[in-house]
């Protein structure tokens, strides 16, 4: 169950299809643009796609891990 605040935004984003813009590195790079725009200091956080692509393969390996832990979680407590 979620606090009244997060149901309602939640709503709104599914309804507005709001994680569909981090499938692509175009999409997660403009929301890092963004994000440093709000920032105090500048920051060049779409700069950081450079590394998680030169580095893609270690980042792969650490999301199928927990993906995989996270899978056998929810197996396991609704199976």
């Amino acid at each position: 169950m979620q606090p009244d605040g997060l149901a309602a935004v939640s709503e709104r984003w599914v309804a507005a299809d709001w994680l569909s813009v981090y499938e692509s590195t175009a999409g997660v790079s403009a929301v890092l643009r963004r994000l440093s725009e709000r920032l105090r200091r500048p920051v060049d956080l779409a700069g950081m796609l450079r590394v998680v692509e030169q580095h893609e393969d270690i980042f792969e390996q650490g999301f199928l891990q927990v993906f995989t832990e996270v899978q056998t979680t929810i197996n396991q407590t609704t199976g």
